[in-house]
């Protein structure tokens, strides 16, 4: 029996489909949750304020913020730290607060902003080659399906547990100004975010058996969360 987080949805099985096609077998062992919006030099009073802006912004996300004018950049993790300080870049993203204090980006950005709306569940995977999966017993992948399993329930765990302790840490300890994005800019995304995605989608068959499955999957999560979620059932009431 499997019992992997997920191990019946749509989204899964195309994942693993996708892991075939190249040769592997994909384990699921990480997920930060949901990531910050990230820091700035300057406060982003609104969407004019990132024209020009050079972001360390990878993916979808910078996608979206190059298309309020901002230039997204593509540096190296251990590098970010020098590029920021440096002026290279005028932003980045990293992680989440438990992260982004170990790495010191405080110390030369204090304008720090959310929700992550590029990354809302971050994922890391490990991948086994396919033939070596295959050359295991049932039992073997049992094992290393339930190790990725509980380790992905606890690192979703560890960061909710510490991510606003380090960030009562940011600006209780060292001045972090902490910013929702302007309204503005989250209308925006939440205008592009459906238009990004989809032409990503359109690039390859299988990008598009992903993105249908993944929206099918969001539409039940919402659904069950209309009637499980009770802040769901609260604001319905007013």
């Amino acid at each position: 029996m499997n019992t992997s987080p997920g191990s019946n949805s749509v989204v899964v099985r195309s994942c693993g489909e996708l892991g075939a096609a190249h040769g592997v077998k994909p384990l699921a062992n990480l997920n930060t949750g949901a990531q910050m919006g990230g820091w700035f030099k300057s406060p982003i009073n609104s969407a004019a304020d990132l024209q020009g802006l050079r972001v360390r912004y990878p993916g979808l996300g910078g996608q979206m913020l190059s298309r309020l004018g901002a230039t997204p950049v593509n540096i190296p993790g251990g590098e970010l730290f020098t590029a920021l300080q440096s002026g290279t870049i005028d932003g980045l993203e990293w992680i989440a607060p438990w992260n982004d204090l170990a790495f010191g980006f405080h110390r030369t950005a204090q304008h720090y902003y959310y929700p992550g709306f590029h990354e809302m569940g971050h994922t890391l995977s490990s991948y086994v080659n396919a033939d070596v999966w295959s050359g295991l017993s049932s039992s073997e992948q049992a094992i290393m399906q339930s190790a990725a399993d509980a380790e992905y329930v606890t690192s979703l765990a560890e960061y909710n547990a510490r991510n606003l302790d380090a960030l009562t840490t940011l600006v209780d300890d060292h001045d972090v100004q902490l910013h929702e994005w302007p309204i503005d800019i989250l209308v925006e995304m939440k205008r592009m975010a459906p238009e990004v995605l989809a032409e990503s989608a359109a690039k390859s068959p299988m990008a598009t058996k992903v993105h249908e499955n993944w929206l099918a999957f969001r539409e039940t999560q919402r659904r069950w969360g209309d009637i499980g979620d009770y802040a769901n059932a609260r604001l319905k009431q007013g």
